[in-house]
């Protein structure tokens, strides 16, 4: 038979399998590079076996399946059938509406209202943001979002019921009052760092999550604490899911001395150490907050500091995120996320399914009503604790 070369149907689908196998380095910890090749050549695919095997068997259905076939969904289909085969929690497909809200979160933008809550309470508003302007303010008890009472649920999923709608039903508690809100959902530009100076000249540096550059931000507060000579400070990690592995890496390295390691990545058994390889260190009195939802490059973040000696640990046992996921752009809108790493904190830990463990373990204050049923306030006992430790330093 005279072999008449590769359809463009193949020339495609070989297009997208070296894209899978080369891929972009983005981390959903969330590690963020450049986007490069491993080296897989064009021919290596070709000469692939299991490789043939698909190419064929998609080929076979396109042109000789009784009905039309959406080619894109027919790969979307295989694609997420072998990131299911894998049978792991952070692989996974994402079409292009997964892969654009993923993305916009990584980079502090959103569809909400525009409130960062801590255990149910509202710990920031951001301004002219819809919840802004309904009047929701910071320290309401969020405690029912369209009549479906919200404790005992994560941000992840207030989040999500928040983002299928347009309008919401908003109840808080305040000042022992129950107050309603009807608020239009938008999409959000949220800061991923705000900060502020407390009472007794504590600086507070809360990071919401671990966009890219976030560290500028974080300068641009130690450079205000240090006008005021103010030489304590607070972290709060709290509710914080993770974002890009390098930020967590250059926040690390603004506090910790050079030749420090960060952390260490697990590679297929090959182990990479990182280090802080500046000669710029700030040094404060600092607590960092973390919780149960404090997780990945949050932790990577406190075990940096922990272990290296120059922060102290309040509140509860972290998430426990010891794995390092990859992005792999498809070239028509959707992702393949994937498990590339492990990685380990200074000390050599790696904390999946672990967490990490404070100095001082301290959980919020929940007031309820005299039948016990509902939560009427939360005291941020947490905050009030490390504040205090500061204080007696």
């Amino acid at each position: 038979m005279q072999r008449k070369g590769y359809s463009l149907f193949q020339v495609i689908i070989i297009i997208i399998i070296t894209a899978i196998i080369s891929g972009i380095t983005v981390g959903v910890i969330f590690m963020k590079s450049d986007f490069k090749s491993n080296g897989v050549s064009y021919s290596t695919v070709i000469n692939d076996e299991e490789a043939q095997s698909f190419l064929n068997t998609y080929y076979e259905l396109i042109n000789k399946y009784y009905k039309d076939i959406d080619k894109k969904e027919l790969i979307n289909s295989a694609i997420d059938g072998m990131a299911n085969y894998l049978n792991e929690s952070y692989t996974s497909f994402l079409d292009e509406n997964a892969s654009n809200r993923l993305i916009a979160q990584i980079n502090g933008t959103y569809k909400g209202i525009g409130i960062v809550t801590i255990d149910n309470i509202v710990n920031y508003v951001e301004p002219n943001s819809p919840a802004y302007k309904a009047g929701i303010k910071s320290d309401d008890i969020l405690t029912h979002i369209n009549n479906v009472p919200v404790n005992g649920k994560s941000n992840n999923e207030l989040s999500t019921i928040i983002m299928n709608e347009n309008n919401v039903k908003i109840q808080v508690m305040r000042n022992s009052k129950e107050l309603e809100f009807n608020i239009e959902v938008e999409v959000i530009d949220m800061p991923n760092v705000y900060y502020k100076v407390l009472n007794n000249k504590i600086g507070y540096i809360r990071i919401n999550s671990f966009a890219n550059n976030i560290s500028d931000e974080v300068i641009k507060a130690i450079l205000l604490f240090k006008e005021q000579k103010i030489d304590k400070l607070i972290i709060d990690l709290r509710d914080n899911s993770g974002g890009y592995l390098k930020s967590a890496k250059d926040i690390a390295s603004i506090f910790t001395k050079q030749g420090d390691t960060i952390y260490s990545i697990d590679t297929q058994g090959k182990k990479i150490k990182y280090v802080d390889n500046d000669n710029y260190q700030e040094i404060f009195n600092t607590i960092i907050l973390i919780n149960k939802q404090t997780a990945s490059a949050a932790e990577v973040l406190t075990s940096a500091l922990s272990e290296n000696d120059y922060a102290v640990l309040v509140g509860e046992r972290t998430y426990g995120k010891g794995k390092v996921q990859h992005m792999y752009s498809l070239g028509n809108g959707s992702l393949l996320k994937y498990t590339s790493s492990l990685w380990y904190t200074p000390i050599g830990n790696n904390v999946d399914g672990i967490g990490i463990t404070p100095h001082y373990y301290i959980e919020n204050e929940k007031i309820y009503t005299n039948d016990s049923r509902s939560v009427i306030s939360i005291k941020d006992t947490q905050l009030m604790y490390a504040e205090e430790l500061l204080i007696k330093k």
